[in-house]
């Protein structure tokens, strides 16, 4: 089981959380990144509407502030970088606590706990021949995970699967794809 955090971070220590804070609720507005396309936390609508858990809570948080929420759809790697950069007051996406992250932003409490599944094309073949995970550390086996998401961390760090052909992709959506194709 990996824990997944509900980012309301400020970029400056917490001493001066304080004063980002009272800067929102004079501007009015709180601005906050996130990528659409991990459903049900984040996602947009055709409309460009954005729905899903995490657009929820900001969407109550925003309202306890009595300010507006600005959703930002920001690419996953350069989600922490925004932050920093100011670009928006904080992050609400489900991400992975690790403690090159915890050296520059800070996490709230967890309020969701994810699993990693691994998604094969479903044959009888692939059925008998993956059964656990280390049926899949073979130079034969590629593996598509998204850029910086959990799994490519937990792979990177874990070396589990060190014989494995591991591609990275910016979006969910390419991960799937490459499986399918």
């Amino acid at each position: 089981n990996m824990l997944f955090f509900f980012l309301v971070i400020f970029s400056v220590p917490s001493f001066a959380a304080v004063s980002t804070l009272e800067k929102i609720k004079n501007g009015g507005v709180l601005k906050v990144c996130s990528e659409a396309g991990y459903l049900p936390l984040e996602m947009k609508t055709p409309s460009g509407n954005w729905v899903g858990f995490d657009v929820d809570m900001m969407r109550a948080y925003t309202k306890t502030l009595q300010v507006k929420l600005e959703m930002l759809d920001t690419k996953w790697d350069g989600i922490i970088p925004s932050l920093i950069s100011k670009k928006c007051d904080a992050i609400a996406s489900s991400m992975a606590k690790t403690s090159t992250r915890e050296k520059v932003v800070a996490f709230s409490d967890s309020y969701f706990r994810n699993q990693f599944l691994i998604a094969v094309k479903h044959t009888e073949k692939n059925i008998e021949k993956y059964k656990t995970i280390s049926d899949f550390n073979s130079k034969d086996v590629t593996i598509a995970v998204k850029t910086g998401a959990s799994p490519d961390l937990y792979l990177q760090d874990s070396k589990i699967l060190n014989k494995a052909k591991i591609l990275k992709f910016d979006a969910d959506a390419d991960t799937i794809s490459a499986v399918l194709s």
